[in-house]
């Protein structure tokens, strides 16, 4: 019956809950005291997830961005005028939702 399920999940393209509905099914012990709805819930979360990883990697294939740099790959040792505290509230994009502009400026060769 579950290879079943699991077999209509990809067929739907379903990818991330049939992933994580074999977790479920591999773990029995943790989810099989969960109610069902619970059980569907993080069914549900994981597909949606799923969805945004892929969404998120698809957009960042097409930008075609010449480096794959993140936040997390500053170097605070040389002296910027910029603190971590300051890149962390400006990585929250709060600046975005509240429809403002950023402009980051430095020497020529800072990146």
């Amino acid at each position: 019956m579950s290879t079943q399920v699991l077999a209509q999940l990809r067929h739907l393209k379903l990818g991330g809950m049939a992933r994580a509905l074999q977790t479920q099914l591999e773990q029995v012990g943790t989810y099989e005291a969960l109610p069902f709805i619970e059980r569907l819930g993080l069914l549900v979360e994981h597909e949606n997830l799923s969805r945004e990883h892929r969404k998120h990697e698809r957009l960042i294939r097409q930008a075609r961005f010449k480096l794959a740099a993140t936040v997390q790959d500053i170097d605070y040792q040389h002296s910027r005028n910029v603190s971590q505290a300051q890149v962390a509230r400006l990585a929250q994009g709060d600046w975005i939702d509240r429809a403002q502009n950023l402009l980051i400026t430095g020497p020529c060769g800072s990146g």
